[in-house]
């Protein structure tokens, strides 16, 4: 099984923050971009750099769009076994367990961090006190959890 390494994506990153510096904001997660301007030099530098790009983006991001479907597939499996919540090193070893390739916990984190960003699961990842647990629904963290801080407590007691 191939390594998994985020090399490939700060290269991306660099390529790009050389390429087009003088025309976008590139930070590390996104890059900020006007995009009414369809047919501007800018947009037809960055359409070219992709076309030019997209075989070795693809070729490098390999089965990652199908490993993040098995993980999004076990999401009922882990709310069945875990409850509403469960640990991180818990996705990790389910998830791990369940793959048929060998996976890293950066990929694995990778994969944490997409579940995340799409709304499948609660992380909280920058949170000291919160960044070890997961969060399978977030209806019931706002109901059970977050409700005991928002709501007065004459009202909880009655």
């Amino acid at each position: 099984s191939k390594k998994w390494q985020s090399e490939w994506g700060e290269n991306i990153i660099q390529q790009a923050k050389a390429l087009f510096s003088d025309y976008l904001d590139i930070q590390n997660d996104f890059f900020i971009l006007d995009c009414r301007k369809s047919n501007s030099t800018t947009m037809n530098r960055l359409r070219e750099c992709l076309r030019n790009s997209k075989d070795q983006i693809l070729a490098r991001v390999g089965k990652f769009p199908t490993i993040c479907e098995n993980a999004l597939s076990q999401l009922p499996f882990l709310s069945r076994k875990f409850g509403y919540f469960l640990k991180v090193s818990e996705f990790f070893e389910t998830i791990r367990s369940n793959s048929p390739v060998g996976l890293s916990d950066s990929v694995l984190t990778a994969i944490l961090k997409f579940l995340n960003e799409s709304g499948e699961l609660l992380w909280f990842a920058n949170n000291t006190n919160l960044k070890n647990w997961i969060f399978l629904d977030s209806k019931w963290l706002c109901e059970n959890f977050l409700s005991t801080f928002l709501i007065p407590q004459q009202q909880q007691q009655q």
